[in-house]
C-alpha cells in the first residue's frame, strides 16, 4: 500500500517531469504484474485472447495490461479523474459517488492507484470486462490491496448492452485506438452517457479528430534540429462529446472539408487526435500512442477545391468512410 501510494503521488504529482512519469508507470506496471502474473514476458494463452464485439474489437488482457506503459496516456487519465473525484465531492458533498469504470482491464489502472489516496467513503466502483481472465485478476488485485470496500461489483460483461442499476456520479471508459479505428469506445460512449446522473461526469469529456494536409518529410524528421512543420489544417471530422451524445440511431452526421487554393503535390493526408479527459488534462498529438497522427494514403492526390465527405462508422470494425468530389462534382 506505501508503495502503490508512493507511486500514484509521483504519477499526480510530478509536474511536466516526464521521466518522473515514464519512471512510476513502469514501476506501477511491474507492481501490478507481482500481483496477477500478467505482462508481457509470461506465456499464457488465455492472456492473449482478443474478442471480436459487435462494436469492436476488445483487446487482449495482457494489451491492456501494457497500456500502462503508454506512461504520458496513464499519467493524463490518472491526473484528470484525481480531479473529477474532487470536482464531484463538491457537487454532490453528502453522497458517497458511484463510479462505473467500462473495459477495467486486469489492472483497472484508472481508478486503482487513486484508491492509495482516496477512502472508501469517497467511493464504489462498478468494474466490467469482458474478458473472465481480466476480471479475476482485477479481482485479485483488490483483494491482495484490501480495496474490497471501494468496490459495488464486478461484472464480466459486454458494456455495450450494460445498463446501469442506478444512475453513477462519474464514467470512465477508455476503449480507443489512433484516429477511433477498431475499438468500441465511440459505441461505449453512446451505450453509457445517457445512463449519467444529472452534473455527473464522463471521462474522457471529448474526443476530436481532424484532417490534415502534411509535408511527411518535415513530419517524421528526427535528424538534427526539429524541422518545421509544413500544415493545411481541412477542420474537425470527428468529435464525441459525452454531454452532448444525441445521435439518432447512434449514427454520427456525415462531415464535408474542402482543400483550399494550395499546391497539395508533396502534402499527405492525416487524421490528428486530441483527447480531452477532463478539464486542464488532455493528450495532444503524439502525446500517446492513441493520439499519433494517421497517414491515409488512399488520400494522397487530393487536389485544391476537393471536397472530401466524412462518416464515423460504428460496427465490428469502427472506421471512417470517406468519399472525394472534384471541384465540379455536386455533392
Amino acid at each position: 500500500m506505501k508503495k502503490l501510494k508512493q507511486i500514484t503521488e509521483e504519477i499526480l504529482f510530478s509536474g511536466n517531469n516526464h521521466g518522473a512519469q515514464y519512471t512510476a508507470c513502469n514501476a506501477l506496471f511491474d507492481f501490478f504484474i507481482e500481483i496477477t502474473n500478467i505482462s508481457h514476458q509470461i506465456e499464457n494463452a488465455e492472456d492473449e485472447i482478443e474478442t471480436f464485439l459487435a462494436n469492436g474489437k476488445a483487446i487482449c488482457p495482457k494489451n491492456a495490461a501494457r497500456c500502462v506503459l503508454d506512461f504520458a496516456r496513464t499519467t493524463q487519465f490518472l491526473r484528470g479523474i484525481y480531479v473529477a473525484i474532487l470536482e464531484l465531492k463538491k457537487r454532490f458533498p453528502n453522497e458517497k459517488l458511484d463510479i462505473l469504470y467500462a473495459g477495467s482491464g486486469p489492472f483497472a489502472t484508472l481508478v486503482v492507484p487513486l484508491m492509495a489516496v482516496f477512502q472508501p467513503s469517497d467511493f464504489r466502483v462498478t468494474l466490467i470486462d469482458i474478458h473472465e481472465r481480466s476480471i479475476r485478476a482485477v479481482q485479485k488485485v483488490f483483494a491482495d490491496l484490501g480495496f474490497d470496500d471501494f468496490v459495488a461489483d464486478f461484472v464480466q460483461t459486454d458494456a455495450n448492452t450494460y445498463n446501469h442499476n442506478g444512475k453513477p456520479h462519474l464514467i470512465i471508459s477508455e476503449t480507443m485506438q489512433t484516429a477511433m479505428k477498431n475499438e468500441p469506445h465511440a459505441a461505449l460512449t453512446l451505450q453509457l452517457a445517457p445512463q449519467l446522473a444529472e452534473n455527473g461526469i464522463f471521462i474522457p469529456q471529448k474526443i476530436s479528430v481532424e484532417a490534415c494536409l502534411a509535408n511527411q518529410a518535415k513530419e517524421f524528421s528526427f535528424v538534427g534540429e526539429e524541422v518545421e512543420k509544413e500544415r493545411v489544417y481541412l477542420g474537425e471530422i470527428f468529435a464525441l462529446e459525452a454531454e452532448k451524445v444525441n445521435f439518432p440511431n447512434h449514427e454520427f452526421p456525415p462531415v464535408t472539408v474542402e482543400v483550399p487554393a494550395v499546391d497539395t503535390e508533396k502534402l499527405s493526408f492525416m487524421y490528428l487526435t486530441t483527447v480531452q479527459i477532463f478539464g486542464e488534462c488532455v493528450l495532444r498529438e503524439r502525446n500517446s500512442s492513441i493520439t499519433y497522427p494517421v497517414i491515409v494514403n488512399e488520400l494522397n492526390d487530393l487536389k485544391s477545391g476537393d471536397k472530401i465527405r466524412f462518416k464515423y462508422i460504428l460496427g465490428e470494425k469502427p472506421h471512417f468512410e470517406y468519399e472525394v468530389f472534384s471541384n465540379d462534382e455536386i455533392l
